[in-house]
């Protein structure tokens, strides 16, 4: 991708962020009054029309007026962006209530997030939480109810509880099935619940059974207490605040979004960033046909080589990049730059570990440069306000969307 002028980049800038705030076409007249670039329209209309011959806007229909492809967008993105640091501090008291929660209530900190993110960005937002099969084994007890019958309950190193009922063994003692729960319970701890081999089973259960038929009884009683789900639950937030912008007019605009948030398996794979940090997926730049109207902003959350979670924000292609970057960098400070104690049985120190926050260049994480675009700031277009969203009066004489 060839790098822009002062001047294009400029036009550019402004044109991605009029038509983000306005929705519409934005033409020649309205750059030279709204977004300050000392330039006639006449000279605007013409490196608009160098633009459009590049690859990085598009002119929809026969009006004068022109939007960004997703060329256009990328480029905004990678080049033109502020550095995500620019103060939205009407938003911080928001998201403050997020550091008052325990770490080990981390997939209920990404829940809140999600509900926050959404009602500040009015797009739609995913939270995943940690894969039960990625955590780490921390307790393991089990507890006898009526008859035969015990409930199983297993801590993860992350605070998590899982709890699970079965039957004891068949001819396999009660005392005896607490002595091999305690044995598994050392021989496992600190283990990825999904690296715990089969030989394990095998070789505790027979330390722990005299013949072959309560061997495998008691081998599978442990397979049926690690039982659980593989992934954590799909939360989403934020789907009627998305249908509510202009791309989602149509009934078939809507039902196409419907259709994707309802394959769980697709909407983890959409979100699965390559590398800690934040990575932004544009339009045609997402690998499954599903999700190629709309931008991807996917943050994934690492502490310590364990993924906490991940959190996507899903919206227009016509998405107001910088706004949904700064919240999801907020984020990121949050898990990864607060020291913090985890309570579970006992008091244990973990250390946080400081990162700073992560873009995308088509789909490969980087780390944004501080201070990039500083040097625009003078020329900068201004930001949506809360406000209702004011009418350009462009030439092409199109309504105002919303």
């Amino acid at each position: 991708m060839e790098l822009l002028n002062e001047r294009q980049e400029a036009i550019l800038r402004a044109v991605v962020e009029l038509h983000v705030r306005f929705a519409e076409p934005i033409g020649s007249r309205t750059i030279a009054k709204l977004a300050g670039i000392p330039l006639s329209p006449a000279t605007i209309r013409n490196e608009m029309a160098d633009l459009e011959e590049m690859g990085y806007l598009e002119q929809p229909h026969t009006s004068a007026g022109r939007i960004p492809s997703e060329k256009g967008y990328r480029y905004y993105v990678d080049h033109i962006l502020p550095a995500v640091e620019e103060a939205f501090s009407v938003e911080e008291g928001v998201l403050e209530r997020l550091l008052r929660l325990p770490y080990e209530e981390a997939e209920r900190a990404l829940r809140e997030a999600a509900e926050v993110l959404a009602a500040l960005t009015d797009y739609a937002v995913v939270a995943l939480g940690p894969d039960v099969d990625e955590a780490k084994l921390y307790h393991l007890e089990v507890i006898p109810l009526e008859g035969n019958r015990v409930v199983a309950i297993l801590v993860t190193e992350d605070g998590r509880v899982f709890h699970r009922t079965s039957l004891l063994p068949e001819g396999v003692p009660r005392d005896v099935v607490e002595d091999f729960v305690r044995t598994a319970a050392r021989h496992l701890r600190g283990k990825d619940l999904r690296h715990v081999p089969p030989a394990i089973y095998a070789e505790l259960a027979e330390a722990l059974a005299r013949n072959a038929e309560a061997r495998e009884r008691a081998a599978e009683f442990l397979r049926r207490i690690f039982d659980f789900p593989s992934t954590s639950p799909v939360h989403l937030e934020g789907t009627t605040r998305l249908l509510a912008h202009p791309e989602f007019r149509s009934v078939e605009a809507v039902r196409e979004f419907l259709g994707l948030v309802e394959r769980e398996e697709l909407l983890r794979s959409l979100l699965e960033p390559p590398a800690p940090g934040i990575v932004v997926r544009i339009g045609g730049e997402n690998e499954f046909r599903e999700a190629r109207r709309y931008a991807i902003v996917s943050a994934a959350l690492v502490e310590g080589g364990t993924r906490l979670g991940t959190i996507g924000v899903i919206g227009p292609v016509r998405m107001e990049y910088g706004r949904v970057l700064a919240l999801l960098n907020t984020l990121l400070g949050f898990f990864f730059d607060r020291g913090r104690e985890v309570e579970v049985g006992e008091d244990r120190l973990r250390d946080g570990v400081s990162g700073g926050g992560l873009s995308s260049r088509g789909g490969e994480a980087r780390r944004i440069p501080e201070g990039e675009g500083e040097r625009r700031e003078a020329e900068k277009v201004p930001r949506r306000s809360s406000a209702a969203r004011e009418t350009p009066g462009s030439e092409s004489g199109a309504q105002r969307a919303r």
